[in-house]
């Protein structure tokens, strides 16, 4: 609108979440009617559309259910229909209809309510691990210090937040949910309709890691938590943006376009329990990884050589802290 009413150019800061994702142009080409021209050429770490993409290596996908139809068809071998259409054997197996619109329903709203990623600090304070002692928890809380003092948080930032917690599926974000299925079938024809969308609280609704504490308290571990605001907080130790990790990690192909050495920053919840790490699984230890960090992140990694070896070790007691947990 500024650009329209006085003719100049507006540059805009792109900053979600405490995430900066570069600079917005808009310079207006025309009065009567207005027309503009808008310049993402300063917009880092997201595609030109500005939507953040939560999924895959690269940040290509935005949304689970995509997620989830890709990976039933390329690594499972199980086609939906709403990928290649009723009655249509794709892939030649002989078998149609693999994959119904409830399955694909049913399986994102399965995995988008697993029990969310806790640290061993959390579970040694509910009596869930053997108990830590006094130095390895202490290990643990310089680790979490050492590791901001790094640089390592200023892309694997530790806390974002939700503000509404309650997911719906499929989303009432247009940019989250599909307009038309890839096999060309409207969702709302088949049942996949925002207006009557499946939905469940992130903070109080998850079936698993319901624990009864010490002193008989009931906790929802598998939940995430809420602010005092009502928001969620997810402890997901990453900016969701893309980054230039340097020609060691390089894939031979571009494959997405954005950089065939660029990486959406990988959540490091659940990191303890999830080894070999990086995207071809190169690196057996966290070491190796954070070793294997370059471009954008050369300096973190450099910090991290610097470290004092007793200094390193508590870097990776906290890394290793970050663990997957699962009681049903």
């Amino acid at each position: 609108d500024a650009a329209c009413q006085d003719g100049a150019e507006h540059t805009v800061e792109l900053s979600s979440k405490g995430v900066s994702f570069g600079m917005l142009s808009v310079s207006r080409l025309s009065s009567n009617p207005c027309e503009v021209a808008i310049d993402t050429g300063q917009v880092a770490g997201v595609d030109a559309d500005l939507v953040i993409k939560p999924l895959q290596w690269k940040g290509s996908d935005a949304f689970i259910r995509k997620f989830n139809r890709e990976a039933s068809h390329n690594e499972l071998g199980l086609q939906a229909v709403e990928l290649v259409g009723y009655g249509v054997d794709g892939d030649g197996d002989g078998i149609v209809d693999e994959m119904t619109v409830g399955d694909q329903t049913a399986l994102m709203i399965y995995l988008a309510a697993q029990p969310r990623p806790v640290s061993t600090l959390e579970l040694d304070n509910l009596g869930l691990i053997p108990s830590l002692t006094q130095p390895e928890r202490q290990q643990i809380r310089d680790g979490e210090e050492i590791f901001e003092r790094t640089g390592c948080a200023a892309c694997h930032v530790p806390v974002l937040t939700v503000n509404d917690p309650v997911l719906y599926e499929p989303s009432r974000n247009i940019n989250y949910r599909d307009e038309l299925f890839p096999g060309g079938q409207d969702p709302r024809a088949e049942g996949v309709d925002p207006s009557f969308a499946v939905s469940f609280d992130l903070t109080r609704d998850q079936p698993d890691n319901i624990i009864s504490s010490r002193g008989n308290r009931t906790r929802r571990l598998g939940s995430f938590e809420r602010d005092r605001q009502g928001r969620a907080l997810i402890r997901l130790y990453s900016d969701l943006k893309r980054h230039d990790m340097g020609a060691a990690l390089a894939e031979n192909i571009d494959e997405i376009g954005t950089g065939a050495a660029t990486w959406l920053t990988k959540p490091l919840w659940g990191v303890g329990s999830t080894a070999p790490y990086l995207h071809d699984g190169r690196a057996t230890t966290l070491t190796g990884a954070i070793l294997a960090h370059g471009g954008e992140a050369a300096t973190a990694q450099q910090a991290f050589q610097d470290l004092a070896s007793a200094e390193q070790q508590a870097l990776l007691a906290f890394l290793e802290s970050l663990v997957l947990f699962k009681q049903e």
